[in-house]
């Protein structure tokens, strides 16, 4: 076909292609310094929301057009952005406290603008991908960033023990030209951070974008490339690497939230196991559908306990290899905090502040619970719903008395809560579970991709539940993204066949 004879429809899916593919190549960076002062200082600044959005520009009239077609995923989500829409409409005539002369018009703007950047980062990726190239080139983009990301983590945490933070000048100049937080920082000291602004956002960036993917793929034995090394893939090796980059970044919600998503796996393969066990043994044994039903809940018993106990073990080692590299998680260890308070032991292992802003985020749900107080109006009521508790702290001093910004509730949980009542919260959670089961549907399915895609979608959910309790932001992409792609995956398995000229994944063996 010449490029004469190309189509508009064509032009405008080619160039919103190249542009998805270069904001998957940017997911690495969360706070890119130029987009950061272009978007008024923000420290949630990732290039490949630009792009993504660019991308739609091109991508939207062939929606109109009926060129695309919109996964029936969408609607739970869309039934969220409108309670949310309409709860921050309904804030402005409601009566606010006023906080240091902000603007409530200026900050629900921007808390509905990051909403409607994570929305489209769905759409995009859950509508465009249908053939078997795209997929490809996204998960090969993934390696290749992941592959960047491990690299540059290994050079900061060997810098920061070995070196003593003594980084070379073309290190600081590359980091500096990719992120607003400089390497130096006193209070990551020999904490991995990636390109994230923070190794929270590094721990959070893996556990629910990366490491699901690399998590997937190798259980269902698939590869964006052909290389193998005796039978070993390019995502075996990066899975490896990424867990201990994850443990690297000493971020306590991202360890629990690898352990919560190693606890389903466990669960998964109890299941699994005790199935191919008494299967096994039914036949060797010629016994009846109801006597091997009774052995298979045996064999689940007997799998689950060892399981349990490996469960335990590598929890346990994980801790106590933290506790080795982290003083606030050596401390729990330590006798004396074992008979104190809750909030005292919370004080020493730097959790108090967590607890402050979860509790200002509970204490404003409770004032408007079923539709809550709008987008990013948390902050209006710091001075008279923060616990009291949280008074005593310096974190929360400090940003009472000099802090130019409204704070949040550092809970993505406690922030749909408060901000958009039970209704949004609702409406949230119902498009998690559609997403959950229609990726659980997909972990049958005869192609490895889309059973890597299946298993992409579930412990992307898994891990945003414990996510969910460190990160607030919509304007973080990961999880939209692994969300988007995994229902792409599921409206490909539906279908009979794709849009013309596409390659079925139907029929995908591999």
């Amino acid at each position: 076909m010449s490029v004469r004879s190309l189509s508009w429809t064509n032009w405008l899916s080619a160039i919103a292609s190249l542009l998805l593919l270069a904001a998957v190549a940017l997911m690495p960076l969360t706070s890119l310094p130029l987009l950061s002062r272009l978007m008024g200082g923000t420290l949630v600044a990732p290039p490949s929301i630009v792009l993504v959005g660019l991308a739609m520009i091109f991508y939207f009239p062939l929606i109109l057009a009926r060129k695309v077609f919109l996964p029936n995923e969408l609607i739970p989500l869309a039934a969220f952005v409108v309670v949310a829409l309409v709860s921050s409409l309904l804030s402005f005539y409601s009566s606010l406290p006023e906080y240091k002369h902000l603007s409530i018009y200026k900050e629900v703007a921007q808390a509905v603008l990051t909403l409607l950047v994570g929305a489209t980062c769905f759409l995009a990726f859950s509508s465009w991908a249908r053939a078997r190239w795209q997929f490809d080139w996204i998960f090969r983009l993934v390696n290749i960033t992941g592959v960047l990301i491990i690299i540059w983590s290994a050079i900061q945490v060997y810098y920061t023990n070995f070196q003593f933070g003594q980084y070379p000048r073309v290190i600081l100049a590359i980091h500096d030209a990719l992120s607003v937080q400089s390497l130096d920082v006193y209070w990551f000291t020999k904490r991995a951070r990636g390109f994230t602004l923070e190794p929270s956002w590094l721990a959070h960036q893996l556990n629910t974008f990366y490491l699901p993917y690399w998590v997937g793929a190798t259980l269902a034995k698939y590869s964006a490339f052909r290389f193998r090394l005796k039978n070993i893939s390019i995502e075996n090796i990066l899975l490896v690497l990424g867990i201990l980059v994850m443990f690297s970044s000493m971020s306590r919600i991202g360890y629990l939230t690898l352990m919560l998503v190693l606890a389903y796996l466990f669960l998964h393969l109890n299941g699994h196991i005790a199935r191919r066990l008494a299967d096994r043994a039914a036949h060797r044994r010629g016994l009846a559908a109801a006597e091997a039903n009774r052995l298979e809940r045996r064999f689940r018993v007997i799998t689950g306990l060892a399981l349990l106990g490996g469960f335990i073990f590598l929890g346990v080692a994980g801790v106590y290899i933290l506790s080795l590299m982290d003083i606030r998680v050596a401390a729990i260890l330590k006798q004396q905090y074992l008979d104190s308070s809750l909030y005292y032991i919370a004080n020493n292992l730097a959790l108090a502040e967590r607890f402050a802003y979860w509790g200002l985020g509970w204490n404003v749900f409770t004032l408007k619970p079923f539709l809550g107080v709008g987008l990013g109006n948390i902050g209006f009521y710091f001075e008279s719903q923060l616990p009291i508790f949280g008074w005593g702290s310096n974190e929360m001093l400090k940003l009472y008395y000099e802090g130019t910004s409204l704070v949040n509730s550092k809970n993505l949980w406690m922030r749909l809560l408060a901000e958009t009542g039970v209704l949004g919260f609702s409406f949230f959670i119902t498009w998690l579970t559609v997403i959950f089961f229609s990726s659980r549907a997909l972990l049958k399915h005869a192609s490895p991709l889309i059973r890597t895609l299946g298993w992409m979608g579930v412990l992307a959910i898994v891990a945003l539940v414990g996510e969910g309790f460190s990160v607030d932001s919509f304007a973080l992409p990961y999880y939209w993204v692994s969300f988007g792609l995994c229902v792409a995956g599921s409206f490909v398995a539906r279908q009979s066949t794709t849009l013309p000229g596409k390659q079925s994944l139907d029929n995908a063996h591999d």
